[in-house]
């Protein structure tokens, strides 16, 4: 089955950090139709590519990502009112969690009425580290540009 035949409407597609222009998409938690998947190289390279062409696209056509942003806040907030223990994405600073301290990475975070309850670390292939590790780099070159 090509990657475009899968119905992507029961697909769930976890990413890591988005920030310093880096989508780190977890490949290793895809899941579609209740099943794990595994992947061949040629579907992986087509799933990253198409995600990191997205975001592009939206904005190049709309000018903005105004809708994505603001249906994940209200996700965060009803989660953190309902004390539901929902996993979302979420940039905290790290205090070593995925290997990293001092620097403010979008990564899974367990919300309840206290807000973040627990970073939730996901295992991350060498690739994924690698890819972890440079927009961590990235966002403290940035840091101390600014401090």
């Amino acid at each position: 089955m090509n990657i475009q035949d899968r119905p992507s409407i029961s697909m769930l597609l976890r990413r890591v950090s988005s920030h310093a222009g880096i989508i780190l998409v977890v490949l290793a938690l895809l899941f579609a139709a209740g099943c794990s998947e595994n992947l061949t190289e040629s579907e992986k390279e087509e799933i990253l590519s198409d995600l990191q062409q997205s975001a592009m696209n939206v904005i190049e056509r709309k000018g903005a990502t105004e809708w994505g942003p603001a249906r994940g806040v209200a996700h965060m907030v009803e989660a953190i009112l309902h004390d539901t223990g929902a996993v979302l994405p979420g940039s905290v600073v790290l205090d070593g969690e995925f290997g990293h301290e001092g620097v403010g990475l979008g990564v899974p975070v367990k919300l309840g009425s206290d807000g973040v309850e627990e970073i939730v670390e996901w295992d991350l292939d060498d690739f994924e580290q690698e890819q972890l590790a440079e927009a961590a780099d990235k966002l403290s070159e940035q840091y101390e540009k600014i401090s």
